[in-house]
């Protein structure tokens, strides 16, 4: 038969299967403080939005660019608004590595949601019994629509940080024992 007289190069290395893995495209610190700062970003403008409920005004706004008063009113919400992106992408960075191990989107947002809430509770409780002036200006419901919103902003670095990648797998020798 032909067959029988085929000689196969040993050379031909053959991947024997493919499996498709995720990898980083960038490093889980950077791309979470990239979102990290967006999410601050957007973290502000919907505390902002659910605090005016369609009345004049941005209470929010105000609230946060107060320290900055002797500023021109611009410039005032422009600090107010980076420091909470620089606060942000200091907490995404800092969550991104402690979730780098995590790489399915749905249960990464639902972990997100879930500590970012828990998290503003007790922040809130700490406001009410160390700082109640402050406590009272910043309505609960408001502020946790505004974390849930960095929360979704945040764990979108998953998509950003990871890409496919076909790797080769190849069958080793099993040694002898």
């Amino acid at each position: 038969m032909m067959l029988e007289t085929l000689e196969v190069e040993e050379s031909l290395a053959l991947p024997l299967a493919r499996r498709v893995v995720k990898i980083d495209r960038v490093r889980p610190g950077l791309a979470g403080a990239i979102a990290g700062a967006l999410g601050g970003v957007a973290m502000v403008f919907a505390t902002d939005a659910l605090m005016a409920r369609g009345g004049a005004g941005h209470p929010f706004l105000d609230l946060m660019s107060g320290p900055f008063r002797g500023l021109e009113p611009p410039l005032a919400v422009g600090i107010a608004v980076g420091t909470f992106a620089v606060a942000g992408a200091f907490i995404g960075g800092t969550f991104a590595n402690v979730t780098r191990r995590l790489k399915k989107l749905i249960p990464l947002v639902i972990w997100t949601a879930l500590i970012s809430a828990a998290l503003w509770i007790l922040v809130d409780a700490a406001f009410v019994a160390k700082v109640p002036w402050l406590a009272t200006k910043l309505p609960f419901l408001p502020v946790l629509g505004g974390v849930e919103a960095f929360a979704l902003v945040l764990s979108l670095h998953l998509p950003f940080r990871l890409r496919k990648a076909a790797v080769e797998m190849e069958d080793e020798e099993p040694e002898d024992a």
